[in-house]
């Protein structure tokens, strides 16, 4: 597997950052679930379900 610089470490990492990242609390979405709900320009998103702050 190949990313898209064709750095094979990377892609062989990955397995263990996405461990790390999990034990640290984050949990990994897709962008379709990201973009799920109605976006507004300018908004700026700390978290699923939370709230979003405009930019003047």
């Amino acid at each position: 597997m190949d990313l898209h610089d064709g750095n094979t470490y990377a892609a062989a990492a990955l397995p263990g950052i996405i461990a790390g990242l999990k034990t640290c609390g984050f949990r990994l979405v897709i962008v379709d679930t990201l973009l799920a709900d109605d976006l507004q320009s300018g908004a700026v998103f700390y978290g699923l379900g939370g709230a979003a702050e405009s930019r003047p």
